[in-house]
């Protein structure tokens, strides 16, 4: 494989990033260095996607930070040695430090944005804490089930062994726990009882906190159990809720506005913006899609495009017929989603790419989920054999670990309604169909989170997320990289924000008759880091793609390069970090699902209690026979003897025990086998010897 970068190569990144280098900025002289992002020495390739133009300054100082330890120390605990700390993570454990560990704060706030590195900087601070030995115990609340199973996985690349079932944790071989929040309400006593045992020396992590208020159950369960911890740690992606409750009451601090308003006070923000300028997490562009839509309201037919719908009511018959599986709406946009995908697929390097679709949580006239059909009609229009996920299916969670993991050969999209929205890390995502009737912005950023996650290794890591052209939808496009946080509104001004449909008009009745009709689906254009390009430079650029055989690349940044390429023209420096597509290593080294310790644990109970009736069956002498009802009932107190023998040699009985406790007792039993096969086969030479003694007869 070829190290150096030929002549022509090196003319094109020149031109390519306007004859500045790449990281400071500077004009580039003669002799500038061409820089492999990812280091040939790691296998990266000699490529222009793999390349950028440096001045020789930046590039021996990028040298040194790559050749050296990057072993990292925080409060004097070494990290380990994969974990390289991005510059946001230092800077909030030193906040974190000032106000909670060298201060007396029990409470932080942190708001990061999916893929930021979220739950490695819980994980660093749970490592931290323990070797310091200031707490004893970290306790981590999630909102559902395969957020609970996903955090003890994550958790295995710091050694952290967390306890992550439906059950409470009963032994104290681990290092702490996962609960999902209804788990923590029906069980706050519980796990109160544990934050005394541990006289307070406990880490408390509250993720996605926006869940919680003082107003409803799971606020109130945690704020009872966890009162007296010492260290509580908040985390959430979108620090705001759809209504106007304040998150669990006084441990989060609000402060009034100049507007009159109350707002939520972050200890440490990093937001999509500041994500997408360090190449954390990949950028978004939003093709957004308008159309004709045909309905029946009362007894009118109505005919009218996202652009003409002037009221909130209008707006919404628009999207529900648009969503309408019956449509072409529908049935265009999931064909435009998944030629994407396939281009991707088929002209990068990311082989296994995948899509996610987002459904409305409805069923149709014949009793059928909307999500079903959506289902069906991907294997119609694409062939792809979808996975569905549902809160109802018991498999979710499998299914969705199995999906994260999959291969090019593997189902390329997933279907759901909620269970794929928030805090869920499938990174092999790169393109969403948005196709809800599901409008709050808290539901809307957490769907886009799940496909910015980025992959080492990847080129040209753009996601795309397809969204009708509603007036709400398309402003949380163009807003989607700025700062959002909890305003709570004065009661009055909530109330007329509600009676109110956001053009001064009264909400229109939502009663009679609606049926769809029929629907088409026209392009509108692309938004892209907040601004809107036209259907006719995105067509453009679309020909000039196909033409020059630029497929794989986006047709968003070949629109910007043909602008960017009238500024050079006019001798304007366009922003060098515009076009960039470098993203820097990701902290999650493998997609492999690791074995959790009480996964581990199962297993090895599961071969005890083989073990255990194997041993009372050589006992009573019983084989492998079918045995009759005395001999069964025979079988089941030998058993219970055996279990009462390992709980008197080892001090515990097999549910309190813990797993070296597990494996010493299979260990027992396997030598307490091989004794009981020492005996029968002496009792079989004996009885040979007896018989050439004695004749079959004496016997």
């Amino acid at each position: 494989m070829k190290r150096s970068f030929n002549k022509s190569e090196r003319q094109i990144l020149y031109d390519a990033y306007f004859g500045l280098c790449a990281i400071c900025g500077c004009k580039l002289k003669e002799g500038f260095h061409i820089d492999h992002i990812i280091p040939w020495s790691k296998g990266g390739k000699t490529e222009l996607s793999n390349a950028q133009p440096l001045c020789p300054s930046c590039n021996l100082k990028k040298s040194n930070r790559t050749g050296e330890n990057m072993a990292q120390t925080w409060l004097g605990v070494t990290l380990p040695d994969w974990f390289i700390p991005r510059e946001w993570q230092e800077e909030a454990f030193k906040i974190y430090e000032q106000k909670c560990i060298g201060g007396d704060e029990a409470n932080f706030l942190l708001g990061a944005c999916p893929g930021a590195g979220k739950t490695h900087f819980i994980c660093a601070v749970i490592y931290v804490l323990k070797k310091l030995n200031y707490i004893h115990w970290a306790i981590i609340c999630v909102p559902g089930d395969h957020l609970r199973t996903q955090f003890a996985r994550d958790a295995l690349e710091w050694e952290l062994d967390l306890f992550g079932t439906t059950k409470s944790c009963v032994v104290d071989d681990y290092h702490g726990e996962v609960v999902t929040y209804p788990q923590l309400d029906n069980g706050k006593s519980t796990y109160k009882q544990r934050i005394h045992k541990f006289h307070g020396r406990v880490l408390i992590i509250g993720d996605e906190i926006h869940h919680l208020s003082d107003e409803n159950s799971w606020g109130e369960g945690f704020t009872f159990a966890f009162s007296e911890a010492r260290y509580r740690l908040f985390t959430t992606g979108t620090p705001f809720r759809s209504d106007n409750e304040k998150i669990v009451g006084n441990w989060i601090t609000y402060e009034e506005t100049n507007r009159g308003d109350r707002e939520c006070c972050l200890d440490y923000r990093y937001g999509y913006d500041s994500a997408v300028k360090d190449r954390v997490v990949r950028p978004i562009v939003f093709p957004e899609y308008d159309g004709q839509f045909e309905y029946w309201k009362g007894d009118k037919v109505y005919q009218q495009s996202f652009e003409e719908a002037e009221t909130h009511w209008e707006q919404s018959y628009c999207l529900q017929t648009a969503l309408s599986i019956e449509g072409d709406w529908i049935k265009d946009i999931i064909k435009e989603a998944d030629n994407k995908l396939l281009e991707i697929r088929q002209n990068t390097n990311h082989k296994n790419a995948a899509g996610l679709i987002v459904c409305q949580p409805r069923k149709g006239d014949d009793g059928a989920p909307y999500a079903q059909k959506v289902c069906q009609l991907l294997k119609k229009l694409t062939g792809d054999k979808s996975v569905l996920v549902t809160y109802e299916d018991e498999r979710a969670s499998k299914l969705i670990e199995d999906f994260a993991v999959g291969d090019e050969n593997s189902p390329r999209w997933i279907v759901a309604i909620k269970k794929v929205s928030e805090g869920v890390s499938i990174k092999r995502l790169r393109v969403c169909v948005y196709a809800t009737n599901i409008l709050t912005r808290m539901f809307f950023e957490q769907v886009v989170g799940r496909i910015t996650r980025v992959i080492p290794n990847i080129d040209r890591q753009i996601a795309y997320m397809y969204i009708p052209r509603h007036h709400t939808l398309e402003t949380y496009a163009i807003d989607f990289e700025k700062a959002a946080t909890h305003v709570i509104q004065d009661i009055i001004e909530a109330e007329k924000s509600k009676s109110n449909n956001g053009n001064g008009r009264e909400n229109e009745s939502s009663s009679g008759f609606f049926l769809p009709a029929a629907s088409t689906a026209e392009l509108e254009g692309h938004i892209f880091r907040g601004e809107q390009h036209e259907r006719e430079l995105i067509e453009e650029a679309q020909r000039f793609k196909e033409t020059n055989n630029l497929l794989g690349y986006d047709e968003v940044i070949i629109a910007r390069i043909m602008g960017l390429a009238e500024v050079k023209a006019t001798n304007k420096t366009p922003n060098k970090s515009e076009n960039e597509e470098i993203f820097k290593p990701d902290q999650y080294q493998s997609e492999k699902i690791k074995e959790l310790k009480h996964e581990r644990v199962n297993k090895s109970k599961k071969r005890m209690q083989m073990l255990t009736r194997k041993l009372a069956r050589l006992e009573l002498n019983l084989g492998n026979k079918k045995l009759t009802k005395d001999e069964s009932k025979k079988l089941g107190e030998s058993i219970k003897n055996i279990n009462k023998a390992a709980a008197r040699q080892f001090g515990t009985y097999n549910d309190d025990s813990t797993e070296e406790t597990i494996n010493k007792k299979i260990h027992w039993l396997e030598e307490q086998i091989k004794i009981q096969k020492q005996i029968a086969t002496n009792k079989d030479d004996d009885d040979e010897e007896e018989y050439r003694l004695y004749g079959e007869e004496e016997i």
